[in-house]
């Protein structure tokens, strides 16, 4: 058997995880190094220059959409309490009464 087809050894889920890892860095950084995408605060953005290259235009938000002002959960919540009063207290039967002899 030859070196071209000698079956590659299978690989760990440790490595798959790395290679998996470093393929995705590695593509990131090569679609950033080209513009193709840029950071945004909760991942990547695709640029317009990005959008040209696989031939689409970037998605325009309708106007009727108006921005949404949202109110605070604590604001809420104002005037509930958080925690219930408590009950009163439910008195148990000791467990001596429970064993029979």
């Amino acid at each position: 058997m030859n070196a071209a087809t000698k079956p590659l050894p299978k690989l760990t889920p440790t490595q798959a995880v790395l290679l998996r890892a470093a393929a995705r860095t590695n593509t990131l950084t090569g679609l950033r190094q080209c513009g193709w995408i840029e950071s945004a605060a909760d991942g990547h953005m695709i640029t317009d220059i990005g959008y040209a290259t696989v031939g689409r235009q970037r998605p325009v938000p309708p106007d009727a959409v108006q921005n949404l002002v949202t109110i605070g959960d604590l604001q809420l919540l104002e005037g509930i309490p958080v925690r219930p009063k408590p009950r009163a207290s439910i008195e148990f039967p000791s467990p001596s009464v429970f064993v029979t002899s």
